[in-house]
């Protein structure tokens, strides 16, 4: 992987983790249709990492997953 893709996977990475930290708190994000009804979020920050939508969009997405498989 190049310097551009890691940098591009550790920052979807990063937000991964950001929200699923939040999933406790507000299981609401299990339900949300778009990444931008993070910013509606109490807590949700992201502004230093600059993250794209399509990387916002990939986290939301494997943040769930991950908090389904871990409580299922």
């Amino acid at each position: 992987m190049n310097p551009i893709e890691e940098a591009y996977t550790a920052t979807a990475d990063e937000l991964t983790k950001r929200i699923v930290a939040l999933i406790p708190e507000h299981p609401e994000i299990m339900t949300i249709e778009s990444p931008f009804d993070l910013f509606k979020i109490d807590g949700f920050k992201c502004d230093d990492l600059g993250p794209s939508l399509a990387q916002a969009g990939w986290a939301l997405g494997k943040a769930r997953q991950l908090h389904k498989a871990n409580h299922d």
